[in-house]
């Protein structure tokens, strides 16, 4: 470097670059070999990271190349696609592969077809539903999937499509976190099973997803919320819900963050919003493809079974053995289509053209427009997850029930104490989960008194009064009376803080872990745990 310092000042002008190369082999330097292909390859934590946005996020080549340079890889299209295949990241199969085992993948998606999970499916979520799964990744292309679909489904197909016919008007934000709309699924609610979950307005991603005996209570969206705003580091500049008593912890909490934020001249409606579930289109709609998805199935099912007299709410024995068999499937069924929404692509619309086009997940973590959240106050929602601690919000069953419930289906034929994934396809004799459950059923009905007396279930978070975070909730009460429906609405606001206590909440608390990539999938993970 002396050397070439003293050239350049002897020239009294900038070098050119055949200059600059001549001086450095003459001082011995030799030029550095770029990084092939090949080394690229030996490096697991690269390999890793392209796993994970291939399989995982099921992102395309130039995308994954954007997010690899990013972070600190940098290497032209070319040069990745060529060390994606090395790795064996197939993106198609060859047309003579894909023919020789054509009766295979009907098969699968038969198999997959008879479980309930793809009814309803469009070509883009079809796609996404198979790139995710790892026991059956079927590198097909999307019109071909659809294809096999149609041939094995055609009610499927139609019943999808003739739903098209609503009109929707404009909805638009300016960018991810403006709006998180929330609301429960209600479905199923009478049967044990209350699902709640909330989706980003702009990008259409899942933030989360509940479902358990309580999704209805104030502690229960509470929690929920005070979860999801600590694993993002930040919380929508707007929320929108129902005029849902359920929902008053939650406003009250999320406006004394936005106080604390923004500043004291924050008014409560610039930071929550009131509507009916008609006009709170983005979860509605959601709803919608997961009930066409394969969760109104389930809906179906239930209703057969207290038509035939085999379930009654009123029997705590009967919700016991409904929660137990059925929980950890619908569960499963719910992280399913979660992980596939958020993966698929969302079609440019000739029609729409405020519609964002390309996948939820995309959309939501590398966005090219400025995020409008507000970054959190993390004593704040630390102390606001305090107060909800004492609740278990994954619990559906207290352990010792559900090791009571396993060792019976153990005798009763069960080696795991679990019974298989449901197959709602019709045939000639019943389905494993269903003979569990009616075994089930009749031994815990079979008990005494006092035995079935020692089996507890899981209650709901009542007592809202014991949970109020701030003194600002008899303002935010207020605003909930102003927009309160009728009068029966406005009595039970007005009983919301009376003695509502019927539990004692204090304790340790769940133990809560590191979020994984994906906040939905702390909640699965969590689901599986209980199961344990």
């Amino acid at each position: 470097m002396a050397a070439l310092q003293e050239a350049c000042s002897e020239l009294n002008r900038k070098p050119s670059e055949r200059t600059i190369r001549t001086i450095l082999k003459e001082g011995g330097a030799r030029p550095r070999r770029p990084q092939s292909v090949e080394d690229r390859h030996n490096d697991p934590l690269l390999r890793t990271r392209i796993a994970i946005l291939f399989y995982w996020e099921c992102l395309e080549d130039a995308m994954i190349v954007d997010i690899l340079a990013a972070e600190g890889w940098h290497m032209p299209l070319s040069a990745f696609v060529r060390m994606r295949k090395k790795l064996g990241m197939k993106r198609r199969l060859k047309q003579s592969e894909v023919d020789r085992r054509e009766a295979e993948f009907k098969r699968i998606i038969k198999e997959e077809l008879d479980e309930g999970r793809l009814s309803g499916y469009g070509r883009n979520l079809l796609q996404a539903h198979f790139a995710t799964k790892e026991d059956r990744m079927l590198l097909l292309g999307r019109d071909r999937l659809f294809k096999y679909v149609k041939e094995l489904d055609p009610i499927g197909l139609y019943n999808r499509t003739s739903s098209f016919t609503r009109r929707r008007g404009t909805y638009t934000t300016p960018g991810p976190d403006f709006c998180w709309s929330m609301d429960a699924h209600c479905k199923l609610e009478d049967f044990g099973f209350q699902i709640y979950a909330a989706i980003d307005a702009e990008t259409r991603y899942i933030l989360w997803i509940y479902c358990g005996p309580s999704s209805r209570t104030m502690v229960s969206v509470l929690a929920q919320y005070g979860r999801a705003a600590a694993h993002y580091g930040r919380t929508p500049h707007l929320i929108r819900v129902d005029k849902g008593k359920e929902t008053l912890l939650l406003a009250d909490g999320h406006f004394q963050h936005a106080l604390r934020v923004r500043g004291p001249e924050t008014t409560f409606t610039e930071c929550f919003c009131f509507g009916t579930s008609v006009r709170n289109v983005r979860i509605e709609s959601w709803w919608q493809q997961m009930t066409r998805a394969g969760l109104g199935q389930w809906g179906d099912y239930f209703r057969r079974l207290v038509k035939e007299g085999q379930y009654s709410k009123a029997s705590k024995m009967d919700r016991i053995s409904m929660k137990f068999i059925y929980t950890p499937m619908i569960r499963k069924q719910l992280q399913g289509f979660v992980r596939t929404w958020n993966k698929h692509k969302i079609r440019r619309q000739r029609n729409r053209p405020h519609v964002i086009p390309g996948r939820p997940h995309v959309l939501y973590n590398y966005s090219q427009r400025p995020n409008q959240g507000d970054p959190i106050d993390t004593e704040y929602i630390k102390a606001l997850n305090e107060t909800t601690k004492g609740w278990k919000i994954h619990e559906y069953l207290p352990k010792t029930t559900i090791e009571f419930c396993k060792d019976i289906l153990r005798r009763e034929g069960f080696p795991s104490g679990r019974a298989a994934p449901a197959n709602f396809v019709q045939s000639l004799g019943k389905e494993e989960h269903e003979i569990a459950y009616a075994r089930l059923r009749y031994r815990l009905r079979q008990l005494s008194d006092g035995e079935q007396a020692s089996l507890e279930e899981t209650l709901a978070p009542l007592g809202g009064r014991k949970w109020k975070p701030t003194s600002t909730s008899d303002e935010v009460l207020d605003l909930y009376k102003e927009h309160a429906e009728d009068e029966d609405q406005l009595l039970e606001l007005n009983e919301l803080f009376g003695d509502m206590a019927q539990l004692d909440f204090e304790g340790d608390g769940v133990d809560e872990e590191a979020a994984p990539e994906e906040f939905y999938q702390a909640y699965v993970e969590d689901w599986e745990d209980e199961d344990d």
